[in-house]
């Protein structure tokens, strides 16, 4: 999603952008600016990344492997 976004940004595709958007938010995207649609994807795109990499790590870091499943739920709430 995040260098799909990159591009379609850096073409000034609005529309494109917002259509891309609107697959992955469940919130009206019809009056995103190119800024507010930037800052959009960057928020999915690091929200992502920090519960599929980051909160599991975390776990797994503080508690090992035996306990990672019940804090990664508990980091993503």
């Amino acid at each position: 999603m995040g260098r799909r976004m990159a591009l379609l940004v850096n073409a000034n595709s609005l529309d494109e952008v917002r259509l891309g958007l609107r697959a992955g938010f469940s919130r009206d995207v019809t009056e995103l600016t190119l800024d507010d649609a930037t800052a959009a994807t960057v928020e999915s795109v690091s929200e992502n990344l920090t519960d599929s990499i980051v909160a599991p790590m975390v776990a797994f870091a503080l508690l090992g492997f035996a306990r990672t499943p019940l804090p990664t739920e508990l980091l993503t709430l």
